[in-house]
């Protein structure tokens, strides 16, 4: 921009000179009476201006030919060219409003859905709070109508007594007793009334304010199925008597009657959620474990997606729903993590005299098998599995499986590392080939600095 304007203020300097220099050439070659190509020096003076003129044009227009590409297209290129270049030009214009105009309404549909889902929103909240002020009114209101019978019982047991003082009195504490008789079985009604109204609210009431048995994600069992190359009899009556010791865990967690549904099986494909019976569950997984690849076995591990308060049922998700974030079953191929004596963690120590046994036994147990030994589990992005299926015993329900290391082991370690002196490293290593499904054996290497 800069440019183009210097270049015009140069163009106008230049023409300026150049009437000048032809006005004063055409004056002096007047007053001098020089004539030119033999004409007279009146039209000397003439064909000076206009040639004057003529060269303010030239320059005006080389420039403009110069600087501007569109002066030079006008000249080189045929009408048509640029008649199509123009018509591209318009095509090109209509598409970029027809675009904003539906980025415009796109977004004006996304303003409108948005206030939508405010409202909502906004009717659920007050819904919720207006029928936690009934429940209150309604606890309220039982709170009086036991405290009304409390009041009644008393005045009946003064009346009783006061009977056999005087028979007028007796007759006007049997009219009375007459009218709570009445009031009481209003009451009753009421009462039922309202029981009628908090058991239509227990659902609510479990979900909100009972103690969880299972947390959303919460591991409820974990299994090893055999997975790819297997029969599919073989895999599905695996798999039953899984769902069946897992269904047993969740009654006893839960506390629920013996006839109630512990386990939910959902299938969630995309907005669409379908209840699942056992045996379309148990289909299900097999499908999956047959695609399982890297392993001739995988783990199961089964979690609700749901928080189940106790009394409540396990919602679970069999298929692998990657729409939703919830907790769904997850099968792993049981691959190898360690091999016989790789190194798991070390705890790297400074021994002086006054270290004690007591106290390098609890940095073991604290800081070498509860926190170096989970994180590199965690980095091989092995599970964590607290309940372990065992198909030998499935009617019994499985424990916990940590990391095994013999008390007499760590003892043993303990009393090494305290005869030595300067750094000290107890090495954590895998006393056999583990898989992810595998409990962690552990033996204890115990190294001093050369």
């Amino acid at each position: 921009m800069s440019g183009l304007l210097l270049l015009a203020l140069l163009m106008v300097l230049v023409s300026g000179l150049i009437a000048y220099f032809g006005d004063l050439i055409g004056r002096k070659m007047g007053r001098k009476r020089l004539t030119l190509f033999g004409l007279r020096p009146r039209y000397t003076a003439i064909v000076i201006s206009v040639a004057a003129g003529m060269l303010i044009a030239i320059i005006t227009f080389a420039a403009a030919f110069i600087v501007s590409k569109p002066v030079r297209d006008a000249f080189f290129k045929p009408r048509e060219i640029l008649q199509k270049e123009y018509d591209q030009l318009s095509r090109q214009l209509k598409t970029e409003k027809g675009n904003l105009r539906e980025a415009k309404l796109q977004k004006t549909e996304a303003e409108k859905q948005m206030l939508t889902a405010q409202q909502q929103l906004a009717g659920v909240s007050k819904e919720l709070a207006d029928r936690q002020g009934k429940i209150e009114e309604k606890k309220r209101q039982l709170s009086k109508v036991e405290s009304d019978l409390r009041q009644s019982a008393e005045k009946l047991r003064a009346s009783e007594k006061d009977v056999k003082a005087t028979g007028a009195k007796l007759l006007a504490e049997g009219k009375k007793l007459v009218e709570n008789g009445n009031k009481l079985v209003s009451l009753k009604t009421d009462l039922t009334n309202l029981q009628a109204q908090i058991k239509a609210l227990d659902p609510f009431l479990i979900a909100n304010f009972s103690p969880l048995a299972f947390a959303s994600g919460q591991e409820i069992l974990s299994g090893l199925m055999p997975a790819r190359g297997s029969s599919a009899s073989v895999r599905r009556e695996r798999l039953l008597s899984f769902i069946n010791t897992a269904e047993q865990i969740v009654h006893e967690q839960c506390d629920l009657k013996p006839t109630a549904n512990a386990i939910v099986f959902l299938r969630v494909d995309g907005e669409k959620i379908t209840k699942l019976r056992d045996n379309e569950a148990v289909a299900l997984l097999s499908d999956r474990l047959a695609g399982v690849t890297g392993a001739h076995d995988a783990i199961v591990r089964m979690a609700p997606a749901n928080n189940v308060a106790v009394g409540g049922q396990a919602f679970v998700i069999v298929n692998e729903a990657e729409e939703t974030n919830a907790a769904k079953v997850q099968i792993i191929p049981n691959t190898q993590v360690y091999n016989t004596g790789d190194e798991v963690a070390r705890l790297d120590l400074t021994v002086t005299s006054q270290l004690a046994t007591g106290e390098i036994l609890t940095r073991l147990v604290d800081e070498l098998l509860r926190g170096e030994v989970p994180d590199a589990l965690r980095k091989k992005e092995v599970l964590l599995i607290l309940r372990r299926f065992d198909p030998a015993r499935p009617i019994g329900l499985p424990g916990a499986s940590p990391s095994l290391v013999s008390w007499s082991d760590l003892t043993a370690a303990a009393e090494q590392v305290r005869k030595l002196s300067g750094k000290v490293s107890i090495i954590a290593r895998s006393s056999k080939t583990m898989n992810r499904f595998d409990p962690l054996d552990l033996s204890l290497e115990v190294r001093g600095s050369d």
